[in-house]
């Protein structure tokens, strides 16, 4: 069992927030990032009467989770990360927005406890696929790319008229990406690594549902199995994995849908420096959400449960 907003399901035993009792030691904890994973950890950290500061480098608390519900038929994903927003200012937590810092500033703190929980992001033009990962993709210069971000956020990008979707991960985000594309005319084909479309969200129902919309809303193809070999102006070439044939797919737009690298990195310096520096989320490695507010809980748990592994190795 499990459950993405609340991560003590199947260990209520153990884990219940019933059990959730006044510190004997109340701690100064600084949490630095405001996604899922950050305001998990500010909020069970503050429910256990620690003195939590939380600081959000954007103007805006949620993470990723802000982006993910501008995907057609996903709006409702924010409201996780709305009741934890409102939680910890119920609680009392010391939320600093557009506030950047750097380690030597959260140093300088004297925190008892630093709780990093910076995120991941897409850097650079480069991309890996997993399946192939020393496979180098050759990019044509005047080929139009697109992260699946850029395609929600900006509304003035020229698409054209077909666009292949490269999903490395199997997700909803390619579910939201294809719709995206669709519901604006285009034609989309989308290529994945994945035997089936979108596996790791299948078993709630929602890739088959967002299927029979796809065929009904336009001209769209899935290649599964497959890489991506080449990017060109107006086309892409795939081959299946285990395959040698190539096949020309016409897109006037790629858009790419693939693993995020972790955000700030230079903090592990600052973890060494003999600060007590938990890593949580995203800024661990980059996975999903249901991951990222499970280590935030349990991290914050783990300050006054002598033995529990604040990433739940040992459940």
């Amino acid at each position: 069992m499990g459950c993405t907003v609340n991560p003590v399901v199947g260990y209520e035993a153990r884990l219940g927030e019933h059990l959730i009792t006044p510190s004997e030691n109340p701690q100064t904890v600084v949490v630095v990032g405001g996604g899922p994973a950050g305001m998990e950890a500010a909020r069970v950290a503050a429910l256990a009467g620690h003195k939590v500061t939380l600081h959000e480098a954007t103007p805006d608390l949620g993470g990723q989770i802000n982006i993910a519900g501008r995907f057609p038929k996903n709006h409702g994903i924010g409201d996780i990360t709305k009741w934890q927003e409102r939680e910890i200012f119920r609680l009392g937590v010391d939320v600093h927005m557009s506030s950047h810092l750097e380690p030597g500033e959260v140093a300088a703190m004297g925190a008892d406890v630093v709780i990093l929980a910076t995120g991941a992001m897409h850097m650079g033009d480069g991309f890996t696929q997993t399946a192939a990962p020393h496979l180098d993709v050759d990019i044509a210069p005047d080929a139009r790319i697109v992260r699946s971000d850029d395609l929600i956020l900006d509304a003035s990008l020229d698409l054209g008229k077909s666009a292949a979707v490269l999903d490395d991960i199997g997700h909803y985000e390619a579910i939201g990406v294809c719709e995206f594309l669709l519901e604006r005319g285009l034609d989309v084909t989308c290529v994945t690594r994945h035997p089936v479309f979108a596996p790791e969200i299948e078993k709630t129902g929602r890739a088959q549902a967002a299927l029979r919309r796809f065929y009904r809303l336009g001209n769209f193809r899935i290649l599964s199995d497959s890489l991506v070999l080449a990017i060109n102006q107006g086309s892409v070439e795939v081959r299946p994995v285990e395959g040698i044939k190539a096949e020309t797919v016409p897109a006037d737009t790629t858009v790419l849908v693939t693993y995020r690298k972790t955000f700030g990195r230079e903090w592990i310096e600052f973890a060494d420096a003999g600060q007590k520096v938990f890593f949580v989320g995203d800024a661990l490695s980059p996975r999903n959400l249901q991951t990222a507010i499970r280590e935030g809980h349990l991290c914050a748990r783990s300050l006054d449960t002598p033995g529990l592994d604040p990433l739940w190795n040992n459940m």
